[in-house]
């Protein structure tokens, strides 16, 4: 590991976490002890923990006493070759999808992201001919567990011809389900980024979202989407509903969202983190032995 390189070695050490233990854990997510242990180990070593946005910052500072000094805040990018504006029905034909409204939800299946809150969102929602894509697989120890359950909630509630789970995708080829879509949905416990609503965004796709992590400095409420405050349903669907109803700020959520997505690009990321990189070699490693 890059903890073990750093003492090996006797270079820096810069770390970035893809979601942390202790950041699921507290969302009701089971992680193992070992894992929060070595993730503690390695941010008390780093010269500079990477954080992807202001609420991770502060999950590392209120989680694990990290350092404010030996945090920088850098914000993921957006490929914007794929994931841009374009022709809703061409996208719809050349996924197989028929007409009417398509709610997406796209990203892991695991307790974590709240998929099942989706699904009853879904099954409120009184507009006709309405579908609900679930593009994704299980993750983590319990992600055969949740899709079995989800399956279950499907059935259960009758909307099994509605309601499709399609297995996860490349990643270039999301921006033709964001096209397709009327709403992409992201309703996670716990975000530290929320890279979905931003690629949603970037294809013109408004998003109704869970005001967690991330997403709060992702989106803003009623000008790039809806951030949604409770873990209500019936609040997700009036979101949803106003969306589907209103064209016209549907498009202008649309216009804003992709305006404000422009500011994420991968060469500004690769940019401040290669900044990152350059400062840590001149200043005295961090004694954690």
């Amino acid at each position: 590991s890059g903890h073990a390189l750093k003492h090996r070695l006797g270079l820096p050490l810069v770390t970035t976490f893809h979601t942390l233990g202790r950041a699921k854990a507290s969302s009701g997510e089971l992680e193992s002890p070992d894992r929060i242990i070595k993730e503690q180990d390695v941010i008390d070593c780093s010269e500079v923990v990477v954080a992807n946005s202001s609420a991770e910052a502060g999950q590392l500072q209120d989680l694990y006493g990290a350092s404010p000094e030996r945090i920088s805040i850098v914000p993921l990018g957006v490929q914007h070759a794929f994931f841009a504006p374009g022709n809703k029905d061409a996208a719809r034909s050349a996924l197989g999808l028929v007409n009417g409204p398509i709610i997406t939800y796209v990203g892991r299946l695991q307790p974590l992201k709240g998929v099942e809150l989706a699904i009853e969102m879904f099954s409120t929602l009184e507009i006709e001919n309405a579908t609900l894509l679930i593009v994704g697989g299980a993750s983590g120890a319990s992600g055969n567990k949740e899709i079995a359950m989800l399956k279950q909630q499907v059935k259960k509630l009758g909307i099994e011809s509605q309601v499709h789970l399609i297995e996860p995708q490349p990643h270039h080829i999301l921006g033709t389900f964001y096209r397709a879509s009327d709403v992409v949905i992201v309703p996670s416990r716990s975000e530290s980024f929320g890279l979905v609503a931003l690629e949603a965004a970037a294809c013109g796709t408004p998003v109704v979202t869970a005001a967690v992590g991330g997403l709060r400095d992702l989106v803003i409420h009623g000008e790039t989407g809806f951030l949604v405050e409770q873990r209500d349903p019936k609040l997700y669907a009036y979101y949803v509903n106003k969306i589907l109803q209103n064209p016209l700020l549907s498009a202008e959520i649309a216009m804003s969202a992709t305006e404000n997505a422009q500011q994420y690009s991968w060469s500004k990321t690769s940019d401040q983190i290669l900044n990152i990189y350059n400062s840590v070699t001149s200043k005295a490693l961090v004694d954690c032995r």
